[in-house]
This record gives C-alpha cells, sequence and structure tokens, in this order.
C-alpha cells in the first residue's frame, strides 16, 4: 500500500532546524570569532541528543507517512501565496544558510496528489513589521508608524491567507487542511536581536485600546483567526473542503520557557509538542468535516484523549484562545531541587533503615527516589484545570488585570486553596479547587447586560 501523502506549507513555525543545530551557534561564532566554527562543526556532529525540527519529529513519529516539506524560514503569508527567494532571511556571508533561488511553495505537483495540506504561516507578517518598528528610536515617531500601518499590515495578512486557501481549495480539493494557529511567544525570552514582542504588544494595546501586552496579543489572535474561521464556514470556494484547525495558541504554553528559541522559533521541545499535535490531528480529521482541536497540557505527558478538545466550526463559530495567565505556570528551581532532594532523602532512608543500613541499597533507591522526585515535578508544571481549555463559543474575553485580581479568590473550597500555599502542595490537581475556579472563571467571563 502506498504512503500516504502530507505536504507541509510554512514557515519556520516547522521548518525550524536552523535554530536548533550548529546553524544556530554559528549566527553568534562565525561574524566574532570566526576560529570557533570548526569547534561548533564538531560539536553538532558528536553530539547523540540531536535536536529535531517539526518536520523531523513528525517523520519519526509517523513513519507510515511521506511528508512533503514546503516551508522556508522567513516566508510571509505574500511569500507563500507568490513566491520569494529562499534566502530572504539567511542570505549573507557566514549566515547564508539557504541557496539564492525563488521558491513558490504553492507552485508543485505534489501538492495536487496530496492527501493532507498542513498550512502553518502568518507569524512572519507581525515579525517583520514588528522589527521595523522597534528599530524606529523616537517614542512618538514610533507610536504614529504603528498607528498608520498595523492596519494595512493585519488586512494584508488576512486576505493573503484567504488567497492562500481558495488556491489550495482548486488545485486539490479532496485534500484534508490542516491549519495551524500562531503560538503565542515565549514569555520570558528576547528574540535573537534582543527586542521584545510583547514591547510591542504593550505598545499597540495603548493604541487600540485593549489593554496590556498579554491581553492585546489574546485579541491580536481572536481578530485575526476569527475572522480566518468565519470565511473558512461561510465562503462558496470552502463549502465542499474537509478542513481541521489545531489551536497551537491555546495549545503551546508561552509560559515554559522550554518550548522555545529566541522567543519566537520552537525548540526541539516545543517542536515535538507541535508535531505530537499535528500526528493526533492528521490520524483522527478524516471524517471530521470541519472541526477545531485544542490540547490541554496532560496531553503531552501522556496522550490521554480526554485532553483533547474539539469543537466543530461553522457560521457561528467564534473562538478565544486561552489567556496566557491561565495556562500552567513553571515550578520554581528551588522546588524542583526540592522535589527531587526530598524523594531521593526519604525512599533512600527508608530502604536503608528496612534493609539494615546497606549502603548501595540505599544509593539504588535514593536515586529511584530522586526520579520520581523530577517526574512530580513535571506533572506539578503541567497541572492545570482542564476546563479552562474546553471550547465555549462566543464568549467575552475576560483581562489579565481581572483574572489577576480575583484568581486567588476564585476557590469556593477555601481548604483545597490553603493547602495550595504550601510547598509540594497538589492542591491544583483537586477537584473541588479546580471546579470552584472554573466556575468562576465562566462567571466573570459572562457578558454584563
Amino acid at each position: 500500500m502506498p504512503k500516504k501523502k502530507i505536504v507541509i506549507l510554512g514557515d519556520s513555525t516547522i521548518d525550524n532546524r536552523v535554530w536548533l543545530g550548529k546553524e544556530k551557534y554559528r549566527l553568534f561564532v562565525d561574524n566574532t570569532y570566526p576560529f570557533l566554527s570548526p569547534v561548533v562543526d564538531f560539536l553538532a556532529w558528536f553530539n547523540p541528543f540531536k535536536p529535531k525540527s517539526v518536520v523531523e519529529n513528525l517523520r519519526e513519529q509517523m513513519p507510515h507517512v511521506e511528508f512533503i516539506d514546503r516551508t522556508n524560514d522567513g516566508f510571509t503569508t505574500h511569500d507563500v501565496l507568490h513566491g520569494a527567494y529562499k534566502d530572504k532571511v539567511f542570505g549573507r556571508g557566514a549566515h547564508r544558510f539557504f541557496p539564492h533561488e525563488n521558491f513558490k511553495p504553492l507552485d508543485s505537483d505534489e501538492l495536487k496528489k496530496a492527501d493532507q495540506i498542513i498550512l502553518s504561516i502568518g507569524g512572519n507578517n507581525f515579525r517583520e513589521f514588528i522589527q521595523a518598528a522597534l528599530t524606529i528610536h523616537n517614542e512618538q515617531n514610533r507610536k504614529a508608524y504603528i498607528e498608520k500601518e498595523y492596519p494595512k499590515v493585519f488586512e494584508k495578512l488576512r486576505s493573503d491567507y484567504k488567497e492562500i486557501l481558495k488556491n489550495i481549495a482548486k488545485v486539490n480539493p479532496k485534500a484534508n487542511i490542516v491549519l495551524m494557529t500562531q503560538y503565542y511567544p515565549a514569555l520570558h525570552q528576547k528574540t535573537l536581536l534582543g527586542t521584545n514582542i510583547y514591547d510591542f504588544m504593550s505598545i499597540l494595546g495603548t493604541i487600540l485600546k485593549k489593554g496590556d501586552a498579554l491581553d492585546t496579543i489574546v485579541e491580536v489572535m481572536k481578530d485575526t483567526y476569527n475572522d480566518i474561521l468565519q470565511f473558512v464556514a461561510k465562503d462558496k470556494s470552502m463549502s465542499n473542503i474537509k478542513l481541521t484547525v489545531v489551536d497551537v495558541t491555546s495549545s503551546l504554553n508561552p509560559n515554559l520557557s522550554e518550548n522555545f528559541e529566541g522567543q519566537i522559533e520552537p525548540s526541539d521541545i516545543g517542536g515535538k509538542r507541535i508535531a505530537k499535535m499535528l500526528s493526533h490531528v492528521v490520524q483522527h480529521n478524516a471524517k471530521s468535516g470541519k472541526q477545531i482541536y485544542r490540547f490541554a497540557p496532560g496531553f503531552f505527558n501522556n496522550a490521554d484523549q480526554s485532553f483533547v478538545h474539539t469543537t466543530s466550526l461553522n457560521a457561528k463559530t467564534t473562538i478565544s484562545p486561552v489567556h496566557p495567565i491561565a495556562m500552567p505556570k513553571p515550578l520554581s528551581t528551588f522546588k524542583k531541587i526540592g522535589l527531587i532532594i526530598g524523594g531521593a532523602t526519604i525512599v533512600g532512608t527508608g530502604f536503608g533503615l528496612i534493609l539494615g543500613g546497606s549502603f548501595i541499597v540505599a544509593g539504588i533507591a535514593s536515586i529511584a527516589g530522586g526520579l520520581l522526585g523530577s517526574k512530580i515535578a513535571k506533572v506539578s508544571t503541567s497541572s492545570v484545570n482542564d476546563r479552562v481549555y474546553r471550547f465555549k463559543t462566543d464568549v467575552k474575553h475576560t483581562t489579565n488585570k481581572e483574572m489577576q485580581a480575583f484568581g486567588k479568590q476564585a476557590a469556593k473550597a477555601w481548604i483545597p486553596y490553603l493547602k495550595s500555599c504550601f510547598p509540594f502542595s497538589g492542591a491544583y490537581q483537586n477537584e473541588d479547587f479546580n471546579l470552584g475556579y472554573a466556575q468562576e472563571l465562566e462567571r466573570k467571563a459572562k457578558p454584563k447586560h
């Protein structure tokens, strides 16, 4: 039986190999310390735990599928639609990682033969605009530039996106289209240029009167994709097309720096998680018509189906992505170390006493206890009320400031709340606590009449 074919279109949200391998380090080394370049090459070759791009992870997770990679680092919606040079981002001197040739992703016979087509695009439209804005040092001039140009950038992105979808539907009306939304940038990193996307969002929020940086980026995502989803649901060109949306915005946690490189690129871990989402979707969407998928944190630990949430996509569908402040936060370094040392000490001491002070057994037990503590730390990091991730269409967005104000009082079960104040507590896994918190979230989210 021939392999299923999946064509991938987009940018470095999938084509992220430059940000993981030796190229990432040579970005810093080649111009400043060129004599270290051979060392970088050797270490990259020698490393037995080579990080993988999203595409490489997909091929590893789904060896029975043929993935045709038509992505390119730095491409915008315009570039996917009309073509651009492959080396538009990395095309100079030591940073020439791609050939200087024109590349038109949609101009391919493979597109016509594909069973499914994955599309992830749009982030670079904003990246180019943000970089241009943040180079304007005069605050008033920068604000005037953003105020004038943002509506054009926003409308261009949405218009191009719809044309790309029309093009795909025309070339291959039988293919199942998988549309990935853009993830939030990492909250605790900067880009490799030293800029911070959220600095821009703060300015944009002031201009658009949408709140602080986090509230603003949520609203930008919401406005962008709800317009595209309405197009998919209502436009005649899409009426007979099978399409699945992967809500990566809500599913890839920006609080966890481990998911990112340079704030806006998927890391090795983030790439694995994106690939895991896509693998699940392309194996379950064959008969789904038009649907939206969202993945709660528990999915990435054990692929439990109960952490996969879906909703149908129709003319009445509007979604609001999960706010970053509602997503799980990483454990502090001290708490992680405490869990590991605590587990090692308790288990090691217990076994040592039971078996008459055998140091070897106690040592082995300590290692096992440390691994257990590490596992608990990992699970605790992703523990969050799953109801936050469930779809509730057309719900008024709750702002960051409102959530901070009522967050601690949200739990109606006060005993679990008090428990949560103590180190090593598992209160956030307590059903009473989570139910109270979720109910308060829903109450605050209801529109006021």
